[in-house]
């Protein structure tokens, strides 16, 4: 004989069972685990979960595991069977859509950048500006009172501070391009994401900017 055991928690079918003949001599009948049941389950519906309730087999919407939002865009994992709660959607709402997008443009434009500072020590690339400033003094006439920071890195190489100076510039005039350029891009991305009425207009914006910036990179010698 086959019987159909349950989750003894929520009902849920689990398995068939066979179960075990009882010898006559000990009355007789079958004997089976707790939980189980003689009728059948139905076939399961996709989406649900066959669930015995109040004595016949039902099908219960079963979103385990999926993740839902609520109208704040929180991510919450659905942990039981049953329909999905008022107020959670399996859907982001646009908000939280345009919020992870944002996210990513500003993920992307630090990866453009990186490839220019990737090679250079954290410390140095802050100290990026503090040199140009250093810099500008030089170039105005300063010498190394007005450059400390220069002059010590100049120091450090052998050569003028007048010298490294004039690196300095020339670097910096190298990167502002870029830098103006993945800036005005990620503007571009983030008043298109700000304007979109729906989740595939964000991500036009966002492809749209992708692609741009790939194009520049790539006219800047950054691929």
């Amino acid at each position: 004989m086959i019987v159909y055991q349950t989750n003894p928690r929520t009902g849920e079918y689990l398995r068939e069972y066979v179960a075990d003949p009882i010898p006559a001599e000990n009355g007789g009948g079958f004997a089976w685990p707790p939980e189980c049941v003689e009728a059948q389950p139905p076939a399961q519906k996709k989406g649900y979960a066959r669930v015995w309730r109040d004595g016949a087999w039902v099908q219960v919407a079963d979103h385990r595991g999926a993740v839902v939002y609520d109208a704040g865009g929180r991510a919450i994992t659905v942990p039981t069977l049953g329909k999905i709660p008022e107020g959670l959607t399996l859907e982001p709402p646009l908000a939280a859509i345009k919020a992870n997008a944002l996210r990513a443009v500003v993920t992307f434009a630090n990866g453009v950048t990186a490839k220019i500072t990737k090679a250079v020590p954290e410390d140095e690339v802050r100290s990026w500006p503090t040199q140009e400033a250093e810099a500008q003094a030089v170039q105005a006439g300063g010498g190394g009172e007005a450059a400390p920071l220069l002059a010590l890195m100049a120091a450090g190489e052998g050569v003028t501070v007048q010298d490294y100076a004039e690196r300095v510039l020339t670097k910096a005039a190298a990167y502002r391009p870029i830098v103006a350029a993945v800036k005005k891009i990620r503007s571009m991305a983030e008043a298109g994401i700000e304007a979109a009425k729906t989740p595939d207009e964000v991500q036009a914006a966002l492809d749209t900017a992708k692609a741009e910036a790939l194009r520049r990179a790539a006219e800047m010698g950054l691929t």
